[in-house]
């Protein structure tokens, strides 16, 4: 899929503001290591 530079700039810049209200995570499917920080 081709993006016009445009349109990615529009993209990365709601990206940018997302990361200012949130915490942006990768679902790795690590279960226990998810419960593991749980518990500390």
């Amino acid at each position: 899929v081709s993006v016009s530079p445009v349109e990615r700039q529009k993209m990365e810049s709601a990206l940018d503001q997302l990361k200012h209200h949130t915490t942006v995570v990768a679902d790795t499917g690590d279960f226990n290591g998810f419960h593991d920080m749980l518990k500390n």
